[in-house]
C-alpha cells in the first residue's frame, strides 16, 4: 500500500480544477493565487470560489479527505465551510500571504516528512497528521528570527 496517493495537475479553468477534485487521491494540493474566499484559476482570467466547493458537496461531490494548499489567506471561515461540506477531514493552509520561498520550503518539508516514513498501522489522516507535526517544525526552523514568513496551520473540520 503506497504512503499516500498524491496527484499533481494543472487547471487552466474551474470546469478543469472542479473536475480534478474526483481523483481517486489522499491528498488534493492546490496552488493558487488566492485572496479569501476565492483562487485564480490557470492563467488567472477566471476564479473559483469557496461557494463553488460548497455547491459541488451540496450535490454529493466529494473531494479527498486531506487538503493542502499553498494559495494566500487559504486558511479562512469560507474555506472551511466549503471543504466540510466535500466531506474534506484535514486542512491545511496558512491565513497569511504565501512567498514563493514559503511555499517551496514548506512544500519539501511536507511531502518528505509524509512519503519518506512508513509508518505501519497508522491511518492516512494519522500519517498526515504527524508529517505536519515534523514538517511544521522543520519549516519554521528555517526561518531567522524576526523575519516575516507564511505560517501553516492544519485543522480537522470532521
Amino acid at each position: 500500500m503506497p504512503r499516500a496517493n498524491v496527484s499533481m495537475s494543472r487547471a487552466f479553468n474551474k470546469t478543469e480544477l472542479l473536475s480534478f477534485t474526483k481523483q481517486p487521491v489522499h491528498i488534493l494540493h492546490i496552488i493558487a493565487h488566492g485572496q479569501g474566499p476565492k483562487i485564480q484559476t490557470g492563467n488567472g482570467k477566471t476564479n473559483t470560489t469557496a461557494d463553488d466547493f460548497t455547491r459541488m458537496g451540496a450535490k454529493g461531490d466529494k473531494l479527498p479527505e486531506t487538503v493542502v494548499s499553498t494559495a494566500c489567506t487559504f486558511f479562512n471561515d469560507a474555506w472551511k465551510v466549503a471543504l466540510k461540506a466535500c466531506g474534506v477531514r484535514i486542512l491545511i493552509a496558512s491565513p497569511d500571504e504565501v512567498t514563493p520561498a514559503n511555499l517551496t520550503a514548506f512544500d519539501m518539508s511536507f511531502y518528505a516528512a509524509l512519503l519518506s516514513s512508513t509508518r505501519r498501522g497508522m491511518s492516512t489522516l494519522d500519517r498526515v497528521d504527524e508529517s505536519f507535526k515534523l514538517a511544521n517544525d522543520y519549516y519554521r526552523s528555517l526561518w531567522p528570527s524576526g523575519t516575516k514568513f507564511a505560517k501553516f496551520k492544519l485543522v480537522r473540520l470532521q
